[in-house]
């Protein structure tokens, strides 16, 4: 992508517009969240609108041109990583003995009077590793082990957070790793084997716990859809242009109890309408689409390469694995709806992360020469 000249300054073309689509998406999930924070009984806008802004600097400073075109690689290759991955897998075992159970989950470890959600820090910390880790020329060079340690941080993290009672992440974070694995070059044989094995884990997980089973159950009779039966109907009466910000019925009736986060596109297709989804849609598809061809221009850079691919599958799979529990096509999980959901830790772990991508986009071309 050719660089452009904008009020004198000469910018990356590829990051300043990956950068705008970003800050777009950011913009609209905000005034969505407020729109449901406004009504909500147990909301706290003036504690979102901080946690936003927090979220907001982040990303702007990681993306910024102040930055050194150098600096993800001095981190990836620092012992940070692993030391990032250490801390949050034992912050994450800490909060399944010790959080506080909420919804019949363990997710949220309280510190210093913030709640914070170690898993969302996990998910980044498992990306920023395992593109450290398959990004370094020996760990390449040893085919036949390579892919050892990772199996065994799939299963590790998938158990750690199976004890916090939270299926649909660990779920999430079993196929991170296994998606990052794939692009690593994965054998075939131990593609088979290791899909096997995360298969297996899935069944087990889901038919020992009556909960989960109960949940499974009900969802395939079609008894487990009474939030998605209102968020479609939400959907429904947002027409073609929607009701307008502010103005949805569904969120002030108290029907949906998680439209602040789980629920949260049912209220943006009422007060959005069908065109205001479909450019959500069409928006989310582009940043993505942005990504791989960013992953594409890095790939002679392997840390960035598995450090954009691993981003993008996150953000795309828990994007639409929410918009799919919203329409009934899944049973009621927690996954978030990046940029979207209230809750600080996962806004501030994707802005992270976004920051990361725009800074990678607004310095390929030195992955070129």
């Amino acid at each position: 992508m050719a660089d452009i000249e904008i009020e004198g300054v000469k910018r990356n073309s590829s990051g300043f517009l990956l950068k705008m689509l970003i800050l777009l998406l950011f913009f609209i999930g905000f005034v969505t969240l407020m729109s449901v924070l406004s009504v909500s009984p147990t909301g706290n806008p003036v504690k979102q609108l901080v946690i936003s802004f927090v979220s907001l600097m982040v990303f702007l400073i990681l993306s910024s041109g102040g930055m050194k075109a150098a600096f993800v690689d001095r981190v990836l290759r620092s012992r940070f990583p692993i030391v990032f991955l250490c801390v949050t897998l034992i912050l994450s075992l800490i909060t399944a003995f010790f959080g506080p159970e909420v919804n019949g989950a363990r997710r949220w470890l309280f510190i210093g009077g913030f709640s914070i959600q170690p898993s969302e820090f996990l998910k980044t910390a498992v990306i920023l590793f395992l593109a450290s880790y398959f990004g370094r020329p020996y760990t390449a060079k040893n085919e036949r082990k390579r892919f050892v340690f990772p199996l065994m941080l799939m299963i590790g993290c998938f158990a750690v957070i199976l004890f916090q009672k939270d299926f649909s992440t660990a779920l999430i974070l079993a196929l991170l790793i296994f998606s990052m694995m794939l692009f690593a070059g994965l054998p075939l044989m131990q593609f088979v084997l290791i899909a096997l094995t995360v298969l297996i884990g899935c069944l087990i997980a889901v038919f020992t716990e009556e909960y989960r089973r109960d949940r499974v159950y009900r969802f395939f009779k079609g008894e487990d859809n009474f939030q998605s039966t209102w968020a479609i109907h939400a959907v429904g009466n947002g027409g073609w242009l929607g009701c307008g910000w502010g103005a949805g019925t569904i969120k002030a009736r108290g029907i949906l109890p998680e439209a602040e986060s789980d629920f949260i596109f049912a209220v943006l297709a009422e007060e959005f309408g069908f065109l205001g989804v479909l450019f959500l849609l069409l928006l989310i598809l582009l940043i993505g689409a942005r990504a791989l061809l960013l992953a594409d221009r890095v790939k002679n850079r392997p840390e960035r390469f598995f450090l954009v691919l691993g981003i993008v599958f996150l953000f795309l799979s828990q994007t639409f694995v929410n918009l799919a529990v919203v329409v009934g096509l899944l049973p009621t999980t927690g996954i978030p709806l990046p940029l979207f959901s209230q809750g600080g830790s996962s806004l501030l772990c994707t802005m992270f992360m976004m920051g990361l991508l725009v800074h990678i986009a607004r310095n390929a071309e030195d992955d070129n020469g």
